[in-house]
């Protein structure tokens, strides 16, 4: 009986000293996930902000120049399409 009881309180010690560790555990898997979800925040953060400044318009002098005219025919500058074979895009239904 003397043995039952000795073997119970040993038992019991042994399951106190084991919560201790899985709380010092817990504590330290919660410090390891909120320093994860603040380092990919910051991530998440900065990469919206290059992607937001790769997609800003820039001062770059793009579209600031005339577009060249297509040389017709007639040479006034604009295309002849008088010729079906040489229209660039026919459309739906054309023939």
């Amino acid at each position: 009986m003397e043995l039952a009881r000795m073997a119970k309180t040993n038992e019991m010690q042994r399951l106190v000293e084991e919560k201790a560790s899985i709380g010092e555990e817990e504590v330290r898997v919660q410090a390891a996930l909120k320093e994860t979800g603040e380092r990919y925040s910051k991530l998440r953060d900065e990469l919206r902000q290059k992607h937001e400044e790769s997609q800003a318009p820039t001062d770059n002098g793009i579209g600031d120049e005339p577009r060249a005219e297509v040389e017709g025919r007639s040479g006034t500058g604009t295309p002849d399409f008088d010729d079906v074979s040489r229209r660039p895009f026919a459309g739906l239904g054309a023939s």
